[in-house]
């Protein structure tokens, strides 16, 4: 592990934030089977289907809070793997880690709105530039 960089390593709340997510994604795909047996239900017997308006709304929002949060996963995976070099060897070549902070200031720049995650990661970006 480099010295220095594991304080910008996957904290605790962040990390409770991505397995929050994780086991509300578990728990949608649970409600959706049991949409889909009680369409299947009311088919079987003949009932007119009942609507769900808010599934769609739900599903959006769940699939919003995942994009973000898979951000900061795939950034912190892609530090991770990037500290598991050895120091030594990685030392002759910091350009790598210069190029994977521009790379991710540029993509977190473009991105279409701000989120808490997208400011938190451009911060710790700053930090280490």
């Amino acid at each position: 592990m480099w010295p220095g960089i594991s304080a910008m390593l996957l904290n605790l709340e962040f990390y409770l934030g991505i397995t929050f997510i994780k086991g509300k994604r578990s728990e949608w795909i649970s409600i959706l089977e049991a949409k889909n047996r009680i369409l299947e239900d009311c088919s079987h017997f003949g009932i007119k289907e009942p609507s769900f308006p808010k599934l769609e709304e739900v599903e959006a929002d769940l699939s919003k809070h995942e994009e973000m949060w898979g951000l900061f996963e795939e950034f912190n995976k892609s530090l991770r793997d990037m500290s598991n070099e050895e120091w030594i060897i990685f030392r002759s070549k910091n350009y790598r880690f210069e190029e994977f902070l521009a790379s991710w200031y540029e993509r977190l720049q473009s991105s279409k709105q701000a989120t808490t995650v997208t400011v938190r990661l451009l911060q710790e970006i700053e930090r280490y530039k």
